[in-house]
């Protein structure tokens, strides 16, 4: 059963994970060379990059959650209430903030997982004739 402090956390990390997506929005729309971009961001990805901003904020909670319960907790029986909600919030928002570099980094590393583990690219095989 998840207690109401973790409903807080996780809603708290969504609000500050959309806030950082917009925080990223206006600063592209004031200055584009921040980001390294050329041009203004298109108003369709308002929707876009909040969704990002949201589900990259939630992925870092996710693992601030894990490393902290494995390395701090021998069991999960106590409240989530020791990780503060200051330092839950500022991942949140900065995980929103560069949601993009964090996207295409997360795309990388499963990429290279994905041929470290299967060793390269697999090769279908070809269906050998009876002899």
């Amino acid at each position: 059963m998840i207690a109401p402090i973790d409903i807080s956390f996780i809603l708290l990390v969504i609000l500050c994970g959309g806030l950082g997506a917009m925080l990223r929005i206006v600063a592209e729309s004031y200055d584009p060379k921040l980001f390294g971009k050329t041009h203004e961001a298109p108003r369709a990805k308002i929707v876009y990059s909040f969704v990002l901003g949201v589900m990259c904020a939630l992925i870092v909670y996710i693992l601030a959650r894990t490393v902290y319960t494995g390395l701090g907790e021998s069991n999960y029986s106590s409240k989530s209430g020791n990780l503060s909600p200051f330092v839950t919030a500022f991942l949140a928002i900065i995980s929103g903030l560069i949601c993009e570099e964090a996207f295409q980094q997360i795309i990388v590393a499963g990429k290279a997982l994905l041929a470290k583990t299967a060793g390269g690219p697999v090769a279908p095989s070809k269906p050998q004739k009876p002899s």
